[in-house]
C-alpha cells in the first residue's frame, strides 16, 4: 500500500513538528514523532476524499501538540503551524484546528470530516503491535498484568487509570465499534484480532503452567 508522501508537500511543517518533538517531548511520554507521522499517514490512507485526507494529514502531524505544550497551548501552537507552515486557507485552518483540539474526545455526531478521520487514524496507530511496547513504556512502573483478570477487565481499572498494560490493551478493544471510516474498519480488523490473540496467549500460558485460575492472593 502506498500513500501520497504528504510530508514532502508539507515539508516545513513536518520538519518543525519533528524538531518540536526533539526539544519538548517529555521522557516518559510515548507520543513521539513516529506516532504523529504514523497517524498522519493513516489519515491519508483511510480518507475516501483526497481533500479531507490532506487536511487530516496536517491535523495528524499536529495532533501531539497537547502532549508537547499542554492543552492550554494547543490553539496557539497549532495556529502557528498552520499560519506560517502550510499555506492553508482560513477555513481549512479552522477545520484542522478543530480536529486537533477534539481528537481525544469521544465520537460526536457534530465532528467535522477531518475530525472523524483523525480520531480513527489515531486509534489505528495505537492498536497496532508497536503499541504493545509503548504501553509498557508508558506504564513502566506498573505490573505487566494482574493474573486474576486476563479475559475480564479489572473492575478497579479505567481507561485513564488502567493499572497495567494488559488492561490498557483491553480498553483498546472498545474502539472496534467506534471507528467510522470504512477503510479504518477494514485495516483495524487484523490488529483487533491480534490483541485478542495476545490476550488468549497469556491465558494459555497460565493454563499450561496450571496457574489459571490464578491460585494465589
Amino acid at each position: 500500500m502506498k500513500t501520497k508522501r504528504l510530508w514532502k508537500h508539507f515539508s516545513e511543517l513536518t520538519e518543525c513538528v519533528k524538531e518540536d518533538h526533539i526539544k519538548f517531548k517529555k521522557p516518559n511520554d510515548v507520543h513521539d514523532f513516529l506516532h504523529a507521522i504514523m497517524v498522519a499517514q493513516y489519515c491519508s490512507i483511510i480518507s475516501e476524499n483526497p481533500y479531507f485526507g490532506e487536511l487530516a494529514f496536517v491535523a495528524g502531524i499536529c495532533h501531539n501538540t497537547d502532549r508537547l505544550f499542554g492543552e492550554n497551548n494547543v490553539e496557539t501552537r497549532v495556529s502557528y503551524y498552520l499560519n506560517y507552515l502550510t499555506g492553508l486557507t482560513d477555513g481549512q485552518k479552522k477545520t484542522v484546528l478543530e480536529a486537533v483540539i477534539n481528537h481525544s474526545k469521544p465520537n460526536d455526531p457534530d465532528d467535522n470530516p477531518v475530525t472523524i478521520i483523525l480520531k480513527d487514524a489515531d486509534r489505528l496507530a495505537i492498536i497496532g503491535p508497536n503499541s504493545y511496547i509503548r504501553v509498557g513504556q508508558a506504564l513502566s512502573k506498573c505490573p505487566a498484568y494482574n493474573p486474576r483478570y486476563i479475559e475480564n477487565q479489572d473492575p478497579k481499572a479505567s481507561y485513564q487509570n488502567p493499572l497495567n498494560p494488559l488492561n490498557a490493551m483491553k480498553f483498546w478493544l472498545e474502539w472496534e465499534t467506534w471507528l467510522r471510516v470504512p477503510k479504518a474498519k477494514e485495516l483495524a480488523k487484523p490488529w483487533f484480532n491480534m490483541i485478542r490473540l495476545f490476550i488468549s496467549g497469556i491465558k494459555n500460558q497460565l493454563i499450561e503452567t496450571d496457574l489459571f485460575p490464578y491460585p494465589f492472593e
